[in-house]
């Protein structure tokens, strides 16, 4: 269970009750965010999938390689909503093979993303008309407010999903630009003092919506698909190891349906539930899911081992690794953001180091 800098207490803990041959149906991870709780959930994955079975995981394996792929059919990972992801698939697959199904796929992800978004946006709007069109919602909300911000994108994407079919899907982009201007008029008549502008195209709209609210959100249709999974045995035979990522960040209508299946565990299936958010954890509906789980707790890693991940793994020099330190408070992702933010203000630019890390 090595190659996961810093954290030698879970990680000896872990490989103890491996080798003792007596797995828990479910563990949680639980401790500052970027400091090696999913790697090490992989690696765990890895230890008891691999194909040597010597008590630990090679890396060379068919087993090991393609959990590094997220390819291996028993090891289920899950997180935030990744229909974003799909829409923009669907809409290149429409695009070079003009397939009917294609387009309504496409279609169906990016209404799948807006449906969520109402319901949130909605939701923080204490006294929303339901009779009333979706334009009341806005300058409900102070100007600066999270919801705020990403309304006008998300009326023009509302507009634009309005107007286009298998027909006019070419010309998604000039349809946008319009529907845009008709959103930014519609801010500009309720009255707000900001300078509202949509920047980019249909699929930047898009992943600003998502990645402001839907991305901090685990579908509850993720959480069912997840426990209908576990009815079944592994495609391979052995174990079937379901690693979540953010439990914390579960619908939270998920904790109550999700709380049997650890209740009732099979033998076929290990959890791996990861938490960064701790005080979310002591919510009434997360209580009894902690408690049908084997806590492990993860720690913020020493300067020098941060130093190390930065400059040996990330190729960071001494100045920025410098930056980098001074507000990490123990977590890698913290790090990078740090220093990302005062080179540019472009959460892209964040979200693509972080991904390639």
């Amino acid at each position: 269970m090595a190659k996961v800098l810093g954290q030698s207490v879970p990680l000896k803990i872990m490989s103890g009750i491996y080798k003792s041959g007596r797995l828990h149906h479910a563990y949680l991870f639980y401790g500052e965010e970027g400091i090696g709780k999913f790697e090490s959930a992989l690696n765990y994955a890895k230890a008891i999938l691999c194909e040597r079975e010597n008590g630990t995981y090679c890396g060379e394996c068919e087993s090991c390689k393609t959990i590094d792929k997220y390819k291996h059919p028993d090891v289920i990972v899950a997180g935030t909503d990744e229909r974003f992801r799909n829409a923009e698939i669907y809409f290149n697959q429409y695009l070079e093979y003009k397939l009917p199904y294609l387009f309504n796929d496409f279609y169906t992800a990016c209404r799948s993303i807006l449906y969520k978004v109402e319901s949130m946006i909605f939701d923080s709007y204490d006294n929303y008309p339901a009779n009333e069109p979706k334009e009341y919602m806005l300058g409900q909300k102070k100007e600066t407010s999270r919801y705020a911000l990403i309304e006008p994108y998300y009326l023009a994407v509302n507009y634009t999903l309005n107007e286009i079919n298998e027909n006019n899907i070419e010309y998604i982009d000039s349809i946008f630009r319009a529907k845009s201007k008709e959103a930014i008029d519609i801010v500009k008549n309720k009255g707000g003092k900001k300078k509202y502008s949509i920047e980019g195209n249909f699929f930047d709209a898009l992943k600003k919506i998502h990645y402001n609210i839907i991305h901090t959100v685990i579908p509850l249709d993720t959480v069912r698909n997840i426990i209908e999974m576990t009815y079944r045995k592994p495609r391979l035979g052995k174990k079937r190891i379901i690693i979540i990522e953010g439990i914390e960040l579960m619908d939270k209508r998920a904790p109550n349906i999700f709380l049997r299946t650890l209740e009732e565990p099979s033998d076929n299936n290990i959890f791996i539930l990861i938490a960064s958010d701790t005080n979310k954890l002591t919510q009434d509906g997360m209580k009894p899911l902690m408690s049908r789980m084997m806590e492990l707790k993860f720690f913020p890693l020493s300067e020098k081992t941060l130093r190390e991940v930065l400059m040996k793994r990330l190729k960071f020099d001494e100045e920025k690794t410098a930056l980098a330190l001074q507000y990490s408070y123990g977590s890698v992702a913290k790090s990078i953001k740090y220093a990302l933010d005062k080179k540019s203000n472009s959460s892209d630019n964040i979200r693509e180091v972080l991904l390639s890390f």
